[in-house]
């Protein structure tokens, strides 16, 4: 066998590998369930996940984890500036810690007579936590407690809901004591109402679900389940992007190992291979990590250019500016260095944004679309370049 052929072997060997792929072949309880995107799904899951009396068996261990990383997150969102002081409570790791959760409450889909849309219609929260006095263990004191989640999977939001419900919870509960939190898939995806925290499921799985797999108490069945939703968060459903990457660690370390190898696959399939964040120094110019600056430099895109774009019967338009960082794509009055993040901004999906701006030149010539550009850019370019930009 030649190297390629031997680093092809090592990686159809690996034991790291032969488990990623096993776990993707195997029927996905949820894909059985045609459950893999159903929000209402999700809801039920999350529900189950930091319910404190539901058979996960972990008590309030998962909502302890849920309610450490909705105050961290605040924490580095509003720093000293949040938008207002009746809602997600500063509370440290030994604050969450002091209380007993046992005797909350959690609900899908709860709703009341004075939780009503700005049509009129009855509205419902996805997820609702509540208990009237979540007690210190010592005995020595207790708070009011709810926690709001608004669920978002393939929607967006819409009818300003995030204010509605927040609005909702300013009356009904004891505000400077409840917790609200936006919960969707793409960091692109803003709520409207800044009182609610966004978290993504990446961060989910990552601060809540991870944890509760590694707990030395999780029973048999709990861990299938709990299993069974990371693999489904893995999956690639129709709309071509992931929930969460919950095996990103793994792959990481299979391509470490298989770096060569797997790079041969990416060209020959694509034309195109990875390059690691953080990595500098003398590359062959690959798709992944074209820069605006060099299309720019090579002629190949105009600073009199416009970025368009329809999504859901609506045009968007975008322009390209020289900052002192570089060249830019300024969308609605912001800049950004790469064409991917303010298209999620617009679709809420982990879509490619090279993929999704088309290019017309001052005078109406149609270009093509961002990646075509830059397609042509590294067809014509076969000498090596000095790069330090991020994939």
């Amino acid at each position: 066998m030649n190297e390629v052929e031997r680093g092809v072997s090592a990686l159809l060997t690996d034991p790291d590998f032969l488990a990623l792929e096993a776990g993707h072949e195997r029927p996905n309880l949820f894909e059985i369930l045609a459950a893999t995107t159903a929000e209402r799904w999700h809801s039920a899951f999350v529900k189950w996940l930091i319910d404190p009396s539901s058979h996960l068996g972990l008590g309030d261990f998962p909502l302890k984890r849920l309610l450490t990383l909705i105050c961290s997150q605040a924490a580095e969102i509003y720093g000293e500036d949040k938008p207002s002081s009746r809602f997600n409570p500063a509370l440290s790791l030994g604050d969450i810690e002091q209380y007993d959760f046992a005797e909350v409450a959690v609900d899908v889909e709860y709703g009341d007579e004075a939780l009503r849309g700005p049509k009129g219609g009855k509205a419902k929260i996805d997820v609702f936590a509540r208990a009237e006095a979540v007690r210190a263990k010592d005995g020595s004191h207790s708070m009011p407690f709810a926690l709001v989640i608004e669920n978002k999977v393939k929607a967006r939001e819409h009818d300003d809901q995030t204010q509605t419900y927040r609005d909702w919870a300013a009356t009904r509960t004891a505000a400077e004591k409840c917790f609200l939190v936006y919960l969707r898939p793409s960091d692109a995806d803003e709520p409207v109402c800044k009182d609610f925290i966004p978290i993504t499921y990446q961060q989910l799985f990552d601060e809540v679900i991870r944890h509760c797999l590694g707990h030395p108490s999780l029973g048999l069945e709990s861990k299938y389940l709990l299993e069974q939703y990371r693999q489904n968060l893995a999956a690639t459903p129709k709309r071509g992007y992931q929930m969460a990457q919950p095996n990103r660690d793994v792959c990481l370390k299979i391509y470490k190992a298989h770096q060569k190898a797997l790079d041969e696959i990416f060209l020959a399939v694509k034309g195109e291979a990875p390059v690691p964040a953080g990595k500098t120094g003398e590359r062959r110019i690959t798709t992944y990590n074209v820069t605006l600056d060099q299309l720019v430099s090579q002629g190949l895109l105009s600073l009199d250019d416009r970025l368009l774009a329809n999504y859901r019967q609506r045009g968007y338009e975008a322009g390209l500016v020289r900052t002192p960082e570089g060249v830019r794509i300024e969308f609605e009055g912001t800049t950004y260095p790469l064409p991917t993040t303010p298209a999620r901004k617009i679709t809420a999906s982990n879509l490619n944004g090279w993929r999704f701006w088309r290019v017309v030149g001052p005078d109406g010539e149609e270009k093509g679309l961002l990646d075509d550009i830059r397609a042509r850019l590294m067809h014509g370019h076969d000498d090596e370049v000095e790069d330090d930009s991020a994939p």
